[in-house]
């Protein structure tokens, strides 16, 4: 998995908390664990654009190739 350095976004921002909230989700050890990353990702979608959302997504899915 990369790390999350690469992620191509402002730090700081609702698309960059997105991502990391995402990968926590995909890379989550367990379900309680994921079900908590989602609803964090969930929250903070909330406050994203279309299309911020749909930025965190692919770059949420390339860091956890």
């Amino acid at each position: 998995m990369k790390t999350l350095s690469l992620i191509p976004a402002v730090a700081g921002t609702a698309q960059a908390a997105l991502t990391r909230a995402l990968v926590l989700a995909i890379t989550a050890p367990d379900q309680a664990r994921a079900d908590r990353a989602i609803a964090l990702a969930e929250s903070i979608g909330a406050g994203c654009t279309k299309r911020q959302v749909a930025t965190a997504k692919r770059n949420a899915a390339k860091l956890t190739k």
